[in-house]
């Protein structure tokens, strides 16, 4: 089985200490070349690093493979993205919001009447 083979979720250590390796590719686009270079070395990454060096490389690629029609399109995506994962440190900082109880009584009922849709 080749290396392309093997299975995101459980992947297998390539490199032993003291290991130096690395890879990359190059793009060209009009009035732009655009290079992108991946190297380990010296300490064997986490097997969580590891996994967040390839999706980092692979989201690379994926921004270089995309048509220039789509690449507004990606960096609006990446921005919600970085927006979704920082939030909660900035909820976090808020100092916490008071509440309070308030009794009600309940007055009346009424059934709700049925909202009819037009289909077209």
């Amino acid at each position: 089985m080749g290396l392309w083979n093997l299975p995101l979720s459980n992947p297998k250590r390539l490199l032993a200490d003291g290991t130096v390796i690395g890879f990359g590719w190059q793009l060209q686009v009009k009035g732009a070349s655009f290079a992108h270079g991946v190297t380990f070395g010296g300490n064997l990454p986490t097997p969580s690093e590891e996994k967040a060096i390839f999706w980092r490389a692979l989201c690379h690629y994926f921004v270089d493979i995309t048509p220039d029609e789509g690449l507004e399109d990606l960096a609006e995506s990446a921005v919600d993205l970085l927006n979704f994962y920082f939030e909660p440190f900035a909820k976090a900082s808020l100092p916490p919001t008071k509440s309070e109880v308030v009794e009600a009584k309940v007055q009346s009922t009424y059934e709700r009447p049925v909202l009819d849709i037009a289909e077209e």
